[in-house]
């Protein structure tokens, strides 16, 4: 027999959990509690090694309310911004629902300055809480593209479908895609064409390959529901996966019968560029730019608007600005900016409020140029996103 002490009624709460324990497992002593949250939060950030830190953002993740205090205390000291992806992400992934964690991720979703709001969002999107779905439909027009696709998941995973499927037809092709993966695995196949659509695509921008990575998630996708491949081959050309997405196509025809709805095709394109610039914000979102050899500037991923520059506007956009050798400025968090000239081999990607004054002075000479085109509108976004990364003042 096991004598056990004496609990006063007033700290039951808390030790009757423990003292049950004790009286099941007879002999062992109550789990300790211990746990040095702070120290574990302290190596999610800074742990030189990457798998370690990764491990100790899910341990704190998995805590759940246990260790939300010293994720609090961490940001108190260090400023928000000084949390990182990984363990955003891993609550993003974690099945903890305590009102603690749920506080936690609700501000951080909530505020549009902070880096990581959209995997914060993604982690109120999977735990499926019906009271978040005006939060959801709240942020379905938002700047950040990533932030529309955790949105319109949130709304997919509640069930929410009709407000979800207008996101197929979002500016963006990478929001486009990602909803339509969620919608067909919560069981609705109007994001089967989409998918389809998605296979064909092989172009990049710079050397970010979004229309392969695009591919990708979507062969996965469809393999698993179409429970087989057609042949279709990750990386491969759209010629040679050509049959192998005709094979998909005509499965999902037949599974959608009349109800399939052609999705928003995306241009082709085998244009060589000379150049180009990338803008990526959390907050603001994205934007691409990027010029040819006949004086064409063609804006976005998919490069559905094109602008004829005049001679001079393209020599001064298609000679860079006349910057020294360095190619990096300021620390690079999630935002930055970013060109190549192919013309001169050189290029250049800078943090917020670190834009050397030559690359401010080269952007807003491409901005006046367009200004003159009648571009007004797409000036007025290309200067304001100026003031995020110009240099300030010594």
């Amino acid at each position: 027999m096991v004598l056990l002490p004496k609990i006063p009624a007033t700290s039951w709460s808390a030790a009757g959990t423990c003292t049950l324990w004790l009286v099941m497992a007879h002999v062992t002593p109550c789990p300790a509690q211990d746990t040095d949250w702070a120290a574990y939060v302290e190596k999610a950030h800074n742990h030189r090694r990457i798998m370690l830190r990764r491990a100790a953002a899910r341990k704190v993740a998995d805590a759940g309310a246990a260790a939300v205090p010293a994720v609090r205390a961490f940001q108190k000291k260090h400023g928000r911004d000084a949390i990182r992806m990984v363990l955003v992400s891993s609550y993003a992934v974690s099945k903890t629902t305590d009102a603690a964690t749920l506080g936690l991720l609700l501000e951080w979703a909530g505020d549009r300055d902070f880096y990581w709001r959209s995997q914060a969002l993604k982690g109120l999107a999977n735990r499926r809480r019906p009271e978040l779905k005006k939060l959801f439909t709240s942020n379905l027009q938002d700047p950040a593209y990533l932030t529309r696709i955790e949105a319109g998941r949130g709304l997919c995973l509640l069930g929410d479908h009709s407000r979800t499927l207008g996101l197929l037809a979002d500016v963006d092709p990478r929001v486009r895609l990602r909803v339509a993966v969620c919608l067909v695995e919560e069981g609705n196949d109007r994001g089967l064409p989409t998918l389809i659509e998605a296979l064909r695509q092989e172009t990049s921008f710079l050397d970010y390959p979004w229309g392969q990575i695009g591919a990708i998630v979507a062969f996965k996708t469809m393999r698993k529901l179409a429970a087989q491949d057609f042949g279709f081959v990750p990386g491969e050309s759209r010629t040679k996966n050509g049959d192998a997405v005709a094979g998909f196509e005509k499965w999902a025809r037949v599974r959608l019968g009349k109800n399939w709805v052609d999705p928003v095709q995306i241009p082709g394109d085998d244009t060589s560029y000379l150049g180009g610039i990338e803008i990526r914000s959390c907050r603001n979102g994205d934007m691409f730019l990027r010029w040819t050899a006949d004086q064409v500037l063609v804006i976005g991923l998919e490069g559905r608007t094109r602008i004829q520059l005049d001679d001079s506007a393209f020599s001064n956009l298609d000679a860079g600005p006349q910057t020294t050798g360095e190619t990096r400025h300021g620390k690079v968090v999630c935002d930055f900016l970013r060109w190549a000239c192919k013309t001169t081999g050189k290029s250049q990607k800078a943090a917020p409020k670190a834009l050397p004054a030559e690359s401010s002075k080269w952007l807003e000479s491409l901005a006046k140029a367009l200004d003159k085109k009648g571009a007004s509108e797409f000036t007025k976004r290309l200067q304001n996103r100026l003031q995020q990364f110009r240099a300030r003042r010594p």
